[in-house]
């Protein structure tokens, strides 16, 4: 659930939406959403937007008042969409990582066709899902924990493409501004020292 009980206390999650009407000069509280940790979010238009978190994916027409449940990753115990985009208007993919109780995690994307209206299973990843960049309706990268994969067909079958790079990655973010020109940011990176002396106590 979306409550912690301690002595004398309860906690809640709530997520805090804010909008702005003067180009970010100033932003106003929209809404406040109980129970949901809000991860992502992508509006289409003024009306019109997707919120993903630890409830699942929501979808609004009215500019954020009100929010309605488009996707949860049934048959789990427990679930959090975390990545959200949109390659066009209609196609748009979700990270999602969700476990029953006793169990480990399973990692996989959702594919939405018709504006985040729905969302259907697309492929499973065998570790967490770091970023998502999609370049067309086609062509999309995932960034897992691990590895950097590429499909060209929607999501049905998926490149590995981590050999491309002389050393581990650890992505964290993808992004093409356009389809030939990509950045990748991956961190943390350690250094570790040779010096025996370095690793001395006292």
């Amino acid at each position: 659930g979306n409550y912690v009980h301690l002595t004398d206390c309860v906690w809640t999650i709530f997520s805090k939406m804010f909008s702005t009407h003067d180009a970010g000069e100033t932003w106003d509280i929209l809404t406040e959403i109980q129970g949901i940790n809000i991860t992502s979010m992508y509006f289409q238009n003024e009306e019109t937007g997707i919120i993903s978190g630890n409830e699942g994916i929501f979808y609004t027409e009215n500019g954020g008042i009100d929010w309605e449940l488009k996707y949860f990753p049934n048959g789990y115990d427990a679930g959090e969409t975390e990545k959200m985009v949109f390659s066009t208007p209609e196609v748009g993919y979700a990270s999602v990582r969700a476990f029953n109780i006793g169990a480990t995690f399973d990692y996989f994307l959702v594919k939405t066709i018709d504006s985040g209206q729905s969302w259907d299973f697309c492929s499973a990843f065998s570790s967490r899902i770091m970023a998502i960049a999609g370049i067309n309706e086609s062509t999309v990268f995932t960034c897992t924990e691990a590895d950097i994969f590429k499909t060209a067909d929607g999501g049905t079958d998926w490149i590995n493409t981590t050999a491309e790079f002389e050393e581990p990655v650890n992505a964290k973010d993808i992004s093409f501004p356009i389809p030939e020109r990509g950045y990748l940011a991956g961190s943390p990176f350690y250094i570790i020292p040779e010096d025996p002396d370095y690793y001395a106590l006292g």
